[in-house]
């Protein structure tokens, strides 16, 4: 009697509701191997994927295979009955059903496909089913010899024992794994629609990492009701469904043997271990098998260190419905990172093996140790896991807390909490250096710069050696709080010793934020010729594996940038800015103030206003945003002023000056006499903030034509100034002053004395051209205003620094000007000749000194003689400045 086969095993199963995998489905298409193998675990999507390809035209023989299909010839009746629904004639297979030899057949099969004119397609599904060995004899001889028309797909969770090597050397092999069956954000979105669930608010992203791509895993939690709608970077843990804990239980584990189950479950009870870890727990050797077959996987992190891992939603399916005690195997992956070195991946696992007294004490130890070699994050992420209770015997621990937020750039608004807590605790006092480490941030934040002080020179004295972070946390703070106090001197020696330190540390963090502040530290004295050889040596140290700058190197990025802009290499500061806020691109916003401000500066400086207020809004954003001190607020708010004053707002500058530094109502149609506008509304002394808006306000003085005598108000504001500019020797802010005194003089008579003695306004605008020149402080002349560019012109000859006047009048831009060469002509200064006018206008024309001699029949050296004359008339040193110049005064023609 016939045997009967069962239909619905030679058919390819039909999904209507599966999305079309493109990608794969051209992987499969494009290929010219004969031979396809699809090796995933279950639930990956294999079956549909083949089954989608089956039915793209070609003839399709297929059979699902089960355990009964492992021998010979019932093997062979359903190959048989498959190509017989293709219209391939086949011989009964009875003989090898009776013991004979299954080739004669296999050759006859073969060859009637090889008569045949299209592509067949032959699909043995669910190979894993087949572990005789005859079987697959008879599946390598198709596979080795397949005719020129039939391509052969073998899906399975397993790697199959066939003579694949062979056929990888010849290239007649193309395999699918469980890396390529993943699905991506775009097919989970796809797959959403399909299933009509599509929603905006599911993020598809977060489906893959909460599946790592798992077709299964995707399904179940789409057709199930728990939520999908929630934040993208939300825990990486999925929903719990019953269903796919039974699907993994069933499909993924029941299929392996005991050794490989236990393996698995192992590996899903930790995570992502060390591949040495992991073959520390193979006592079996089943590592490469899982791995082989997909269910672990094989891959590295950015030191170096390969790691293994089980997909999350299978790992989670697996430790809900394991029997494997997490506590004894959470000991034996501490004792293990222990005995490696790494003390960190150590206490976590004590943590989770309920060890939290071992932790806290091992965590404690290393403490220093970790956060010195940048590892912060590690106490952040462990030691708000340790219980109330028992941080109250390491207070320690909540210092460090408290200091790795800081640093990492994540300081919370449990911060002070921490501080708090460690001070709490310790009732002994054992830690007052480490806490008054910690207690100086705090004051600097809250712009007490006298108990910072006095704090971090506690904390210098209290601190051992043997604790370099917490000595380094106490001279950074007392390094900023002399730069706010103007003490730049006392400053750098303090930041030179902290830099020193950073490198002995070997802190990529520190070098970058020490070598931020003597940079800053540069900026503010005037002392940028050694400037560039810190930054470079900051380069040279802060770099990660693939020798990127670290992130938080774009801070000292930015500050480099102001000096540079400083000197006026408008090109070069711009290239610093993009290159700063690219690497601090996805830092902590609110701390980001200082940096746009900078770049604000510097497009302004470049002639981009739209750019410039973009990022000033952004600083005056984030200033506000970092509520642990108003330090920055104050700062930004008093170069926003400045901003406003170069644009003519001089009504906003007002209501800044109200707001913050003086006493009564505010009028916007009228001024109040100038003299009653000096009584400070704030009790909080800062140095540095209290010059800067001094000199702010003393511009806005005399830029306000609305203000009468203002002269002597200006005066009185920089006289309560000048002994803070003189003792520390800050340059930028002494030419400022300078500038602004000139101006005063100008205005109360240009020629003559002020108050019979006083220096003239030439006197005092060439006392500032020397200070300038020095430090080739360009920019700090040119943002004192376009009414500087005229006292410059005045100046050119009898200036003892002419080149850099030169060089300065080229930085104004052109409508400043050429007001000011009006202005000055005025006052005296020779204008150009008919003669020069029409050498000029052959400059404009391009020709060459020769080509100029030769139009007008002078000699070269007359043409020279005429050209250094224009140059000086016009304050610039080269043909195309003079030409430009001349064209914005309207001499020669644009």
């Amino acid at each position: 009697m016939k045997a009967e086969i069962l239909r619905s095993k030679i058919e390819p199963p039909h999904n209507g509701r599966a999305i079309e995998r493109t990608r794969l489905l051209r992987l499969l298409d494009e290929s010219t191997a004969p031979v396809t193998l699809v090796c995933a675990p279950a639930g990956t999507g294999k079956t549909t994927l083949v089954a989608s390809w089956c039915a793209g035209g070609s003839c399709a023989a297929w059979v699902s295979l089960d355990q009964r299909d492992d021998e010979p010839g019932r093997f062979l009746r359903y190959l048989s009955a498959a190509f017989a629904r293709t219209g391939i004639a086949t011989p009964e297979p009875s003989a090898i059903e009776s013991g004979g030899d299954a080739e004669p057949w296999i050759i006859r099969i073969l060859n009637a496909i090889d008569e045949g004119a299209r592509e067949t397609r032959l699909v043995l599904d669910d190979y894993h089913e087949i572990h005789d060995p005859r079987v697959h004899a008879i599946v390598d001889t198709i596979i080795t010899h397949p005719p020129h028309n039939l391509r052969i797909a073998i899906v399975t969770r397993q790697i199959p024992p066939l003579r694949l090597e062979r056929l990888r050397g010849r290239d007649q092999l193309v395999e699918v794994r469980s890396g390529d069956l993943r699905f991506t954000p775009g097919e989970v979105g796809a797959l959403l629609v399909a299933r009509d669930v599509s929603s905006p608010a599911v993020d598809c992203n977060r489906l893959v990492a909460l599946t790592d791509g798992w077709a299964a895993g995707v399904h179940f939690l789409i057709t199930s009701r728990l939520p999908l709608d929630g934040e993208p970077a939300a825990s990486s843990v999925a929903p719990t469904d019953t269903r796919l804990v039974e699907f993994v239980r069933s499909e993924v584990v029941a299929p392996l043997d005991d050794c490989a189950r236990s393996l698995l479950g192992k590996l899903a009870a930790l995570g992502s271990v060390p591949l040495e870890l992991a073959r520390h727990l193979d006592s079996e050797a089943r590592l490469d098998g899982l791995v082989a077959e997909g269910l672990a996987e094989l891959g590295g992190v950015p030191n170096g260190v390969s790691r293994v891992r089980v997909a999350p939603i299978i790992g989670q399916a697996i430790r809900s419905s394991s029997a494997v005690s997490d506590t004894a195997l959470q000991r034996v992956a501490a004792d293990w990172f222990l005995s490696d070195g790494a003390v960190e991946d150590a206490a976590l696992h004590m943590i989770l093996a309920d060890e939290e007294e071992g932790a806290a004490a091992l965590l404690e130890s290393i403490a220093d140790e970790a956060t010195c070699h940048d590892d912060l994050l590690a106490l952040v992420r462990l030691v708000p896991r340790l219980s109330d209770a028992l941080l109250g015997h390491h207070p320690l621990l909540s210092v460090y807390l408290s200091v790795a937020e800081l640093i990492s750039g994540e300081p919370t608004e449990a911060f002070p909490e921490w501080v708090a807590r460690a001070m709490q605790a310790d009732a002994e006092g054992r830690y007052s250096g480490e806490r008054s480490a910690v207690d100086a941030v705090l004051r600097f934040f809250a712009a007490d710069l006298d108990g910072a002080l006095e704090s971090a020179r506690h904390a210098l004295r209290r601190v051992p050696e043997s604790r370099p972070l917490l000595r380094m946390l106490a001279l950074s703070t007392l390094c900023v709080a002399k730069i706010w106090e103007c003490d730049v001197a006392t400053a750098r020696v303090i930041g030179m010793e902290a830099l020193d330190l950073s490198l002995r540390m070997e802190n990529r963090f520190f070098v970058c934020a020490v070598t931020r502040r003597v940079l800053e530290i540069a900026l503010i004295a005037g002392d940028y010729r050694s400037a560039q050889s810190l930054f470079e040596r900051m380069q040279a140290r802060t770099t990660d594996a693939a020798g990127r700058p670290i992130p938080f190197c774009g801070f000292a990025y930015l500050t480099y940038a102001e000096i540079v802009l400083a000197q006026n290499d408008l090109h070069e500061a711009r290239r610093l800015v993009a290159e700063g806020l690219s690497l601090l691109d996805g830092w902590r916003a609110d701390l980001l103030a200082g940096p746009h401000l900078c770049a604000a500066r510097v497009f302004d400086a470049a002639g981009d206003p739209v750019a410039a207020a973009e990022h000033l809004a952004r600083a005056r954003l984030y200033a506000s945003a970092f509520t642990l001190t108003a330090l920055d607020e104050r700062y930004v708010d008093a170069y926003a002023a400045r901003f406003q004053l170069g644009s003519g707002d001089v009504e906003s500058v007002w209501k800044w000056a109200y707001e913050r530094r003086f006493l009564g109502n505010h009028g916007t149609s009228t001024r109040p006499h100038a003299a009653t506008a000096v009584a400070p509304r704030t009790t909080i002394t800062v140095p540095l903030l209290d010059v800067l808006e001094t000199l702010t306000i003393a511009r806005l003085v005399l830029d306000d034509p609305s203000v009468t005598d203002a002269e002597p108000t200006v005066l009185r504001l920089l006289e309560s100034i000048d002994p803070t500019i003189e003792r520390h020797d800050l340059v930028p802010f002494r030419v400022e002053a300078l500038l602004l005194r000139a101006r005063c003089a100008d205005r109360t008579g240009k020629e003559q004395a002020i108050g019979g003695g006083d220096p003239t306004a030439e006197e005092l605008i060439e006392r500032a051209v020397r200070v300038a020149c020095t430090a080739r402080c360009v920019r700090a002349i040119v943002e004192s205003g376009p009414q500087i560019a005229r006292l410059l012109y005045r100046l050119l000859p009898t200036t003892s620094e002419p080149r850099f006047v030169r060089t300065v009048l080229d930085a104004f831009p052109a409508e400043s000007v050429a007001l000011s060469l009006r202005e000055a002509a005025i006052d005296g200064i020779d204008p150009l000749s008919p003669r020069e006018v029409d050498f000029l206008r052959s400059l404009a024309d391009g020709l060459t000194n020769k080509e100029i001699a030769d139009v007008q029949c002078v000699s070269l050296s007359t043409v020279k003689w005429h050209t250094a004359n224009i140059y000086r008339k016009l304050g610039v040193q080269n043909r195309i400045s003079a030409v430009s110049r001349a064209r914005a005064l309207g001499v020669v023609d644009t």
